[in-house]
């Protein structure tokens, strides 16, 4: 990792700052404050709201225009960290955001459409990322789960910076399905074990480090030498066999037909819509703030 200066650091509009250091790498952080902050413990929510990610876009988009007409070469690269002032990658959308979308929602057409956008905001900003003609490394530490992953995922490289770090796609265990490009972004990393990748993601399994390694879904890490540490995966939560079965329906889908990005993210966000207005969606969500394991049919 390059050593960073003060000297060209900014805040971008509210949640999110960067740095370009003296090697011309722009380093790209989120800031714990407001709805990514918790007052009471006066810590950081490492949480994904649809407002830092509208802001995510907007930041990449305005920085790929900038690239594309830029001739000095003036950022050689982009490393995305995530909330690295609390040594945690992202761990997802707010779920209680979720559940107020759930409980706020007067029919099912309602609730699809909310579920609609809501898909739509954290995919149009990872595609941003995706689009960046820059290569983007996503520098990740402590947790990468849900959100956090797909976001992890839409970034061209990811490194580790310890062997602690935990990842995954819960949704399944929440009732839901990756809404934010976790169907697809997996399809862009070179030599992943796609077999096992999509089980975890079916049965919303965590796992370590060296997991995320020995599958490639990450390229490397700080200190290779730590990577001895086992590999761990974590099946103990109960997860919905409709979103499971919705995962693969969305992946045969997407396998068959001649698919582009827009088409496959379009594919993935209508059955996330369909997952938000299922029984499963609510018991999933109820049972994760409430603390306890989910009851699904």
């Amino acid at each position: 990792m390059t050593e960073k200066t003060e000297k060209a650091e900014c805040i971008y509009r509210k949640y999110i700052k960067c740095l370009l250091d003296e090697k011309s790498i722009l380093h790209v952080s989120f800031i714990g404050i407001d709805e990514t902050f918790d007052a009471k413990r006066q810590k950081t929510k490492p949480y994904l709201p649809l407002i830092l990610m509208m802001e995510l876009q907007e930041f990449f988009s305005e920085m790929n225009r900038f690239l594309e007409n830029n001739s000095k070469d003036d950022i050689k690269e982009v490393y995305l960290e995530g909330f690295a002032d609390a040594n945690v990658f992202a761990v997802g959308a707010v779920i209680d955001a979720i559940k107020k979308i759930l409980e706020t929602s007067m029919d099912k057409h309602t609730l699809y459409r909310k579920a609609m956008i809501f898909s739509e905001i954290g995919q149009n900003a990872l595609l941003e990322i995706k689009s960046c003609p820059k290569k983007v490394t996503a520098i990740i530490d402590g947790f990468a789960l849900g959100g956090g992953l797909e976001l992890a995922m839409a970034c061209h490289a990811r490194m580790v910076k310890s062997i602690n770090t935990v990842f995954g796609l819960p949704e399944t265990t929440l009732g839901l399905i990756p809404g934010w490009g976790g169907t697809w972004w997996w399809r862009f990393i070179p030599k992943l074990n796609q077999e096992k990748f999509i089980e975890y993601m079916k049965t919303g399994a965590s796992f370590n480090a060296r997991e995320a390694l020995s599958i490639n879904l990450i390229d490397s890490t700080v200190d290779i030498d730590e990577m001895e540490t086992p590999a761990i995966v974590n099946q103990s939560k109960p997860y919905s066999r409709s979103s499971v079965a919705m995962i693969k329906d969305v992946i045969g889908i997407t396998n068959k037909i001649d698919t582009g990005t827009n088409l496959a993210l379009s594919i993935e966000r209508e059955n996330f819509a369909v997952a938000m207005t299922s029984p499963d969606a609510m018991e999933g969500i109820t049972a994760f703030l409430e603390k306890r394991k989910a009851n699904f049919e």
